[in-house]
């Protein structure tokens, strides 16, 4: 309990600390002036937007389990996602969120088994729209990478398509999958039961994958209605303070920045994300229009569902769960060989 705690404050106090030193990076006068001017359609907007973006990625996770050969309802499902929000923002690279969710799914009566490769799924469904989006990105968004040629850029981003896709179909061939994870053992042998652990997930989970194509073609359109209406959250802000939006251009450098975000290694991607929304839209627009609109992107996009996310966990395991220290206990795998 003392540790959940600890982890509860320490992230709100790097919240708090990042979100200061936003303020701190782009305030002038401006500023209020902005935030006065946002319209009440675009927070309505917004709001909407959430709410969609969550309904979607609870619907994608219904499906899901339907493939996997489980039940669960779309009531069922919606905890788990929030669940998964609030977990990530408590440990770092969100490495807490995929692990709350077996916990979730769990509670629901999914098999553990299943429920660790319903998490692994849900997660390669969202990088691979990430991925497939990014050559796009780059190619048609000038001011990306305007010191490096246009031809290397979009060379640099299918490379990172060709690399993940390449990798996984790798990972179905039993010979080479084996011995993956021999090496990997040998070079990083402090980490061996994660790492098996690891693959064991990503094997069931590419053979869930290719179980039914048009049951995950039905996930992967869900994923993108999903990850497109809470981007779309960043344009209508902007839009609503006034500002003209080159839809195009902006979403695509949302799609830039969360891909980023996976990889980063704070708590939420605290700091990287609003660092990144900065240093990827102060050329775009104003600096303390920029400032405003980071602060409530994530304000609208993680800290409403952590907060929602809070309230699913007390209402599944009640208003201790924190205290449970097996509640997001991870099964440990097996031996390297």
């Amino acid at each position: 309990m003392k540790q959940a705690n600890l982890r509860l404050v320490a992230s709100l106090g790097l919240l708090l600390a990042v979100t200061a030193a936003v303020v701190f990076a782009t305030f002038d006068a401006q500023m209020f002036i902005y935030l006065r001017a946002l319209r009440l359609w675009a927070v309505l907007l917004v709001l909407g937007l959430v709410a969609t973006g969550l309904y979607f990625d609870a619907y994608r996770l219904k499906r899901m389990a339907e493939l996997a050969g489980t039940a669960v309802t779309l009531k069922q499902c919606v905890p788990v996602i929030l669940g998964n929000y609030f977990f990530a923002l408590l440990t770092p690279g969100a490495t807490g969120g995929p692990v709350a969710q077996v916990a979730l799914l769990r509670k629901a009566g999914v098999p553990v088994g299943k429920a660790t490769v319903l998490a692994v799924v849900r997660t390669l469904l969202s990088l691979f729209v990430l991925v497939l989006c990014l050559p796009v990105v780059v190619y048609l968004d000038d001011g990306i990478a305007a010191w490096l040629p246009k031809h290397l850029a979009v060379g640099a981003a299918m490379a990172v398509v060709a690399a993940g896709c390449g990798m996984l179909k790798l990972m179905q061939v039993r010979r080479f999958a084996l011995l993956f994870k021999r090496v990997a053992c040998r070079l990083l042998p402090g980490k061996a039961r994660q790492l098996l652990r690891f693959f064991r997930d990503l094997e069931a989970a590419l053979t869930l994958l290719g179980q039914s194509g048009r049951g995950m073609a039905e996930a992967f359109v869900y994923t993108v209605f999903s990850l497109f209406a809470l981007y779309s959250i960043v344009p209508v802000l902007f839009a609503g303070m006034g500002a003209p939006v080159a839809w195009g251009t902006v979403l695509g450098r949302v799609v830039l920045l969360n891909f980023v975000l996976y990889f980063a290694p704070t708590p939420g991607g605290a700091g990287v994300a609003e660092g990144g929304f900065v240093l990827l839209f102060s050329t775009l627009y104003p600096a303390s229009m920029v400032g405003i609109a980071a602060l409530l992107w994530r304000l609208f996009s993680e800290y409403l569902p952590f907060m929602l996310g809070f309230i699913a966990m007390v209402r599944v395991f009640g208003y201790h769960f924190l205290k449970n220290s097996q509640l997001l206990a991870a099964d440990e795998g097996g031996k390297c060989g």
